[in-house]
């Protein structure tokens, strides 16, 4: 915990009943925002002509400065992800290794929240949650350049951006809670909110499904989404052989991809009652699914990607697998492509 006295404290939190201050150790500045690398802190002052610190944690009673650096920008927001670290400024996002060498930069300024993930980025900014692909997940791009990937707009001003998986964003907005899912071709798409008696102005992620929210006025609570239903309740169900792994709708059919088990086709044109249309068996095991138009494409795992007509399904897709470097293990549509995201 970095206070305004110019202190990091070390705290022992391992009995919550009993929360004890090991240590206090002076630091170069009054620093507002922090992340965690494996094993070190980065932190900033955030102001104008920012201090940005990294601090070692090998011996973590008396964390000491490993590098300093002073930004011409001023860093508002810090976040880290692996050995990266995200820095938000008035002009974009930097990118700066451990050494605090800028690598790169998003170009999207005044962000409200910034959520790394694995291959890029989710921004909040206004209303606006707008996602990021990385240069390295896409072929023949060099790593300093993104595609702007799916965007959603809330319905009110998002602070805080969260994920539950690799599909689905959290927003705390002034309003409450919204959820949003990268569903095929249909992009970003909201799917559902909570209403919060004080707007929510952070959430952060727990463990077992359990989300942190921290409102306006100083109340904080939580969201458990393992519970029994009560906080999203499921208007049906429908019961089917093999596990879920992911879903893409087309119209009122809803395409399920059962890993070993294949395909199940839906029919959702009754939400409150859905209807299972057959089972399709495939050539491998299926583990993503998105369609484009009339093309249905299947994400295989390190056994590639099939596609196949939308409108030609019967009992079994028998088409070829594409071979793709890294596996096919989600799959997302645009208007001119696929992009297939491996291991």
């Amino acid at each position: 915990a970095f206070t305004d006295d110019q202190s990091l404290l070390v705290v022992d939190g391992s009995r919550p009943a009993s929360i004890a201050i090991k240590a206090k150790n002076s630091v170069p500045a009054v620093f507002v925002s922090a992340a965690i690398l494996s094993d070190a802190i980065v932190a900033t002052d955030g102001a104008s002509n920012s201090v940005v610190a990294v601090f070692n944690l090998d011996h973590s009673d008396a964390p000491i400065v490993e590098t300093q650096a002073s930004r011409l920008s001023q860093y508002l927001q810090l976040e880290a992800r692996g050995a990266s670290i995200y820095a938000s400024t008035t002009r974009g996002i930097d990118v700066l290794n451990r050494q605090l060498q800028v690598i790169k930069t998003y170009s999207v300024a005044g962000a409200d929240d910034i959520l790394p993930q694995a291959n890029g980025l989710v921004v909040a900014n206004g209303s606006t949650v707008q996602t990021f692909v990385d240069g390295f997940a896409l072929s023949n791009r060099a790593d300093s350049a993104q595609l702007a990937g799916p965007a959603w707009n809330a319905f009110a001003p998002v602070h805080s951006v969260a994920a539950m998986g690799s599909r689905t964003i959290l927003a705390a907005t002034s309003q409450g809670i919204e959820f949003a899912d990268v569903t095929g071709a249909d992009g970003l798409v909201r799917v559902g909110s909570i209403d919060c008696a004080a707007p929510a102005r952070q959430i952060v992620a727990g463990h077992h499904g359990r989300y942190y929210i921290r409102h306006d006025g100083g109340q904080l609570s939580w969201l458990d989404l393992e519970a029994s239903g009560s906080t999203l309740p499921a208007n049906a169900a429908l019961a089917l052989s093999g596990e879920a792994l992911d879903i893409d709708v087309a119209g009122n059919l809803a395409i399920v991809a059962k890993g070993q088990n294949g395909l199940a086709l839906v029919d959702i044109d009754r939400p409150q009652d859905p209807k299972l249309i057959r089972n399709v068996t495939t050539p491998g095991n299926v583990v993503s699914v998105a369609h484009r138009g009339n093309r249905l494409y299947l994400g295989m795992g390190l056994g590639g990607m099939v596609q196949t007509a939308l409108d030609g399904i019967g009992s079994s897709v028998t088409e070829a697998p594409i071979v793709v470097q890294g596996g096919a293990q989600k799959l997302l549509t645009t208007e001119s492509c696929v992009v297939v995201m491996g291991s």
